[in-house]
């Protein structure tokens, strides 16, 4: 675990590393190289190197599937847009980098309707479907804080759905099952979500993560944010 943090901390600042850790334990429980491909019935590839991972991913663009891949499960929807190949998708920084990019953006969407910590679970939400209530219906949120081991808030009402930007990563066929919890890790403090004392998910500590205006919400002002060019975020369906 120790090794994904430091690999978090340099590939994707943005997102306080305890917030990734949550969200690629639920998406991807660590497996760099697994494949979800979305549909009914969906399901998923564990390559066992590299190279068979970028057989399997071009082999599923021929065929026009939609699926999810790497860390961050980017979904193969977004990977013009973001640059991202089958090359790359499986490279752990890049990956993280595009997942970075994802949330962030859903989360300034987010923290234009929502404030505090519901912002943060709408982002979550928009990660995981493309706005920001479905992944509160369907699980997705509670399942990322529960799988992190915290307890799990009341989480806010959803309301009336509110599509995000285009960025919000998923395809219609993805949208409705919670994806499984990944194996849980040893982060296991029940404080708060997003560590204590409740530095922010986007990494500038504070009194409260979410409370204060999103200009300074990030690690770095915008203008000299990590390139993100060939970063990629999710669309899959959940199991």
């Amino acid at each position: 675990m120790m090794e994904f943090l430091e690999l978090a901390k340099v590939c994707a600042p943005q997102v306080h590393a305890s917030t990734l850790v949550a969200l690629v334990r639920q998406e991807s429980g660590f497996d760099p190289l697994v494949i979800h491909v979305n549909g009914k019935p969906g399901r998923r590839i564990r390559p066992k190197s590299w190279a068979e991972a970028i057989q399997e991913a071009r082999k599923l663009l021929d065929q026009g599937a939609s699926f999810d891949a790497g860390y961050g499960q980017i979904n193969s929807g977004n990977w013009s847009r973001l640059g991202i190949t089958p090359e790359n998708v499986f490279d752990p920084c890049i990956n993280l980098r595009a997942a970075q990019r994802v949330l962030v953006e859903c989360y300034q969407g987010a923290g234009r309707n929502h404030g505090g910590q519901a912002a943060l679970y709408a982002a979550l939400s928009c990660y995981n479907t493309g706005d920001y209530t479905s992944g509160l219906r369907n699980g997705y949120v509670r399942n990322v804080l529960a799988g992190a081991g915290l307890e799990v808030p009341a989480l806010p009402r959803a309301a009336p759905e509110t599509k995000a930007a285009p960025m919000g990563q998923r395809t219609e066929s993805a949208k409705g099952e919670p994806k499984r919890p990944g194996d849980a890790d040893g982060f296991g403090r029940r404080h708060d979500t997003f560590e204590q004392p409740r530095a922010d998910a986007f990494a500038k500590p504070r009194p409260d993560a979410f409370a204060q205006p999103r200009a300074d919400a990030f690690a770095q002002p915008p203008s000299t944010r990590v390139p993100v060019g060939s970063i990629i975020y999710h669309s899959r369906s959940q199991e």
